[in-house]
């Protein structure tokens, strides 16, 4: 019941006595976009291929998933790549990272041939290290490893070793490259005479030509092979690696990427600036030749990467948006300096600003009147948000007024607008007005605070002459807040319930999270309509929680009802995420609003540290999303002082937002149409054709309101589809009236009358009909010896039958447990019976084997309710141990077991050292834990569990309650 690759290591003794670490030396690389490349299936396979030889050699290993880390960790000393077909930039940067530092890696097969969207590289992502240059893929003949001298040192055999698919990856062999074995064909002839090389050894590890670990499983010579292999690595003197050489062979990979892209985008760019930036390239390249130093080299490559802005495409209606945090507001210190750094925003290319106006319970502006001025503005000559509006206007920036709504304080640190209004605030499950963020929030119930808020917000629209206003934090905290008192009080009259005595999974938990979700709901209808009565054309977007599902059932923030109905203008997703990756799955989700909504991702810069990360996300969004985004934010834009070049590139062309109104649109739609199409004014047989195109457009630009211009756009893409006769020339302008399409949609949906969208609940809510109450269980104080006596029991109490885990149902066979306690330790006795042992299913081996995979039981213990973290214990059938605070497996508790079998029932006695916990149950009157068993029947487990958890066991909101009784 858990995932199947998750970090395992086995434990070593070191050398104090009683003390266990677990330092495993040896890890696999666990690629996300390869296994969505290969599907799961397959991918797991591979994985299990490497586990079978990791096993069968007993040897200590991590699982390093690139998704969860950020470098791989410094005591990994040899790094499988299972043949990681395709990998992101991001991963190969992880692995050459680890590479630059001397570690050693095992590849092979495709490892890092393809990119994150499958598309062939020009050569393996680890070539430079490994040696290896791809030539092609070929099968048929390549059926035996013969290894060389060199290979029997390595793999501490001279015995030919067969394979039985025939594949291989043809590879020649650059500098630093040894073979360690030989391609022969099933009758021994030399399967490839100019590239025979079937094993390579380099400085920094080896290469196997076959996908081996699609084979291991079943062939313990192959084990034996890779087990010498990663020996010989592990004694191998860490790499001495010359940075200039590995930096210049990165800087040549980068030119070739460059001149594939120039060559394919020629027929897209104006001759003249294909000319120029040919002619960069080749003073690039001569320069490169004679660069010497790290500092040359990464000045070349920064004239590379900013050749490849270059060839982005770039739009002139789009909002370029940037968080101006009030700490950003702060350093600078006099208004002048706050002109000069708007100045500065705008030389970049954005066209908007966000800056920070409410925020902890105070205001960067003399006039709000509802909240006090944050102190640092007090000494101010000038009001920081009119000099603000003022020069950003001078600009032609926008201004989005930015205003926390219902976050009041951050860091843990009460204000004193908390201080004057402590029946506003809002309180978690627990009675905490901190929660584990350290955020305090207002009541979201409260309909003082609501109207007080909206007042304020209404103040800063009739005060400054702002373009929009965003609101943030417009949404609860978390799931365990919303019960301050007026809260719980105003639910229970309009409900009936009691939101504390709320299941998991029950009908009264969906009532629970609609009425929080309207409170939120409430809150965005009534500003939308007050702000929208005083200013018409003002811009109303929320930062929102990036995907719908943790947006809904975490935060109440049911972003898809605001914008259905309407509430919204710009939606502003906060994608903060570091991976390409991990941004599409983000943007195929969002996707299929930007047609009801401007959409503009925000991007964060905090964890990024390369400029050209920043702008790789950039690109991306301007493949999902026409309309823009924002940047967050001023402060941390700043790391890039000295790359600037990279934003001023990427927004180079002149770009107004979306919102200008449709004459300004149609004015940059008619550039846009001219420069796409200028390329082909050259071909005067073109010319009909371009007229044509022009005579539409000026339909086009006869329209007099959004839905009209939707509607020309749309018949004027099938007309020039019908009617252009080159089909290169009709693409462009599809593509071009296709961009004002996605342009003109938002503001044409608001146009539309809007029907009633009704939320529903959540579809990752799940409710059970006829729930199972969860139950409770008297525990008396007694002990127990581990000494398989079942008369030591004969006073603890029952837990009752076990039932099937996911649907309440009464189990096919019994199960139940015994609990006592004493100052110290908590003693569970599990009662399994078993009508037939044949089916039993035993995983052993040492501390910490996945013996929860076989017929075993389990127990949890909840730590702490409000952060839902558990102690978890798993005894094997055999008595094997697993256990983990979390999922953390390195974690061991002091737990001592032991199991028996009788002739219908096996048993297992547990004794958990409670003070080693930190819970010591001297004082302790109640506990949260669930015992559970899983039993197998073949192949196939059942799940059985002594309080229903409706899913997974790891679900501590359905565990049961141990009331502990005193003598």
């Amino acid at each position: 019941m858990k995932w199947a690759y998750k970090v395992f290591v086995h434990l070593l003794l070191w050398l104090i006595p009683g003390i266990i670490l677990a330092i495993p030396s040896i890890g696999i690389l666990y690629s996300p976009t390869t296994e969505s490349y290969y599907t799961k299936p397959t991918y797991d396979n591979i994985i299990r291929g490497v586990l079978s030889v990791l096993d069968y050699g007993k040897l200590e290993y991590e699982v390093i998933n690139t998704s969860k880390v950020t470098s791989i960790p410094d005591n990994i000393k040899v790094l499988i790549d299972p043949s990681n077909g395709a990998i992101s930039d991001s991963e190969i940067n992880l692995v050459e990272s680890y590479l630059m530092k001397g570690g050693k890696l095992i590849a092979c097969y495709e490892s890092g041939l393809k990119d994150a969207q499958a598309k062939n590289r020009s050569n393996f992502a680890y070539s430079k290290f490994l040696g290896v240059k791809f030539v092609s893929w070929d099968s048929g003949k390549y059926f035996v490893m013969k290894p060389t001298q060199t290979g029997v040192s390595v793999f501490k055999t001279d015995k030919n070793i067969p394979l039985s698919r025939g594949f291989t990856f043809v590879i020649d062999l650059t500098q630093n490259a040894t073979p360690l074995a030989i391609w022969y064909t099933k009758d021994g002839k030399i399967s490839n005479e100019k590239y025979p090389a079937a094993a390579v050894l380099s400085p920094f590890g080896v290469y196997f030509g076959e996908n081996i670990f699609l084979q291991t499983s079943t062939n313990d010579e192959l084990k034996s092979l890779v087990l010498n292999t990663i020996g010989y690595l592990l004694e191998e003197p860490i790499s001495n690696v010359n940075p200039v050489f590995y930096l210049k062979a990165s800087l040549d990979e980068k030119i070739a990427t460059f001149e594939t892209r120039l060559l394919e985008s020629r027929k897209k760019i104006p001759k003249t600036q294909l000319y120029k930036m040919q002619e960069m390239l080749w003073e690039i390249k001569d320069a490169s030749k004679k660069a010497s130093d790290l500092s040359e080299l990464k000045k070349l490559q920064k004239m590379v990467d900013l050749l490849e802005i270059q060839l982005l495409p770039q739009y002139n209606v789009q909002l370029r948006g940037i968080w101006f945090d009030s700490y950003a507001i702060r350093d600078c210190e006099t208004p002048e300096k706050l002109r000069k750094q708007i100045r500065e925003l705008h030389e970049l290319g954005f066209n908007a600003i966000f800056p920070e106006v409410i925020y902890k319970g105070m205001t960067i502006s003399p006039k709000i009147s509802r909240f006090p001025q944050d102190p640092a503005f007090q000494d101010w000559k000038e009001d920081p948000l009119q000099v603000i509006v003022d020069e950003a206007k001078k600009l032609g920036m926008e201004v989005h007024a930015w205003c926390w709504i219902y976050a009041v304080a951050s860091g843990g640190i009460k204000t004193p607008f908390m201080d004057a209004h402590p029946e506003w605030i809002e309180k978690d499950k627990y009675g905490s007005i901190f929660s584990k963020n350290n955020t305090a929030w207002l009541s979201h119930a409260n309909p003082e605070v609501r109207d007080y808020l909206i007042n304020t917000l209404l103040e800063v629209i009739q005060k400054y002459d702002v373009d929009g206003i965003n609101l943030d934090y417009i949404r609860y905290d978390g799931d365990e807040f919303g019960y301050d008192e007026f809260a719980v009080k105003r639910f229970k009259e309009e409900t009936g319930i009691d939101p504390f005595t709320i299941e998991k999974y029950s009908k009264e938990s969906v009532i629970w999270q609609m009425w929080r979700e309207e409170n939120v709901n409430t809150f965005v209808r009534e500003f939308y309509s007050k702000a929208k009565k005083i200013k018409n054309n003002l811009v109303i977007s929320a930062a929102v929680y990036p995907t719908l599902s943790g947006a809904r059932m975490e935060k109440k923030q049911n972003w898809e009802y605001w914008v259905k109905s309407g509430y919204l203008d710009l939606l502003i997703p906060m994608d903060y995420r570091n991976s390409a990756e991990d941004l599409k799955i983000l943007f195929d989700m969002q996707s299929e609003y930007k047609k009801d909504v401007y959409l503009c991702p925000g991007l964060q810069l905090i964890s990024l540290d390369e400029p050209k990360k920043v702008i790789d996300q950039i690109a991306l969004t301007n493949n999902y999303f026409k309309s823009g985004f924002v940047l967050f934010s001023v402060s941390h834009i700043k790391k890039f002082s000295n790359d600037y070049e990279y934003f001023r590139v990427v927004m180079s062309k002149h770009a107004v937002t979306p919102f200008k109104g449709i004459d300004v649109l149609l004015d940059s739609f008619a550039d846009t149409l001219m420069d796409d199409i200028s390329i082909f004014t050259e071909n005067d047989s073109l010319k009909e054709d371009i007229n044509f195109i022009f005579s539409e457009f000026e339909k086009i630009k006869k329209s007099s309101n959004y839905a009209d211009l939707v509607e020309k756009i749309s018949n004027g893409i099938f007309t020039i589809s019908d009617n252009v006769k080159d089909p290169t020339l009709a693409l462009s302008a599809i593509d071009s009236l296709s961009w004002m399409l996605e342009i003109a949609y938002p503001a044409a949906n608001k146009l539309k009358p809007k029907s009633s969208f009704i939320p529903q609940k959540p579809k990752e809510m799940v409710v059970v009909e006829n729930i199972v109450p969860i139950p409770k269980l008297e525990v008396k104080q007694g002990k127990a010896t581990l000494s398989r006596n079942l008369e030591e029991w004969k006073d603890a109490e029952t837990s009752g039958q076990f039932l099937m885990y996911d649907t309440g149902q009464r189990a096919d066979v019994s199960s139940y447990a015994k609990v006592m306690y004493d100052d110290e330790n908590l003693y569970v006795l599990f009662v399994c019976k078993e009508p037939d042992f044949s089916s039993v299913k035993v995983v052993s081996g040492p501390r910490d084997t996945r013996t929860y995979l076989g017929d075993s039981v389990e127990v949890f213990i909840l730590k702490d309710e409000r952060t839902n973290s558990y102690y978890h214990f798993v005894v094997g059938f055999d008595g094997t141990i697993y256990d983990e605070l979390g999922y953390d497996s390195k974690w061991n508790g002091d737990i001592v077991a032991t199991t028996w079998r009788e002739i219908d029932a096996w048993y297992v006695e547990i004794k958990i050292n409670m003070n080693y916990l930190g819970m010591s149950l001297k004082d302790t009157s109640e506990l949260k834990a669930n015992f559970c068993r899983n039993r197998w029947k073949g192949n196939i487990p059942f799940y059985y569990t002594w309080s229903v958890t409706y899913g997974s066991f790891h679900t501590p909101e359905r565990f049961g309650k141990l009331i502990f009784q005193r003598k």
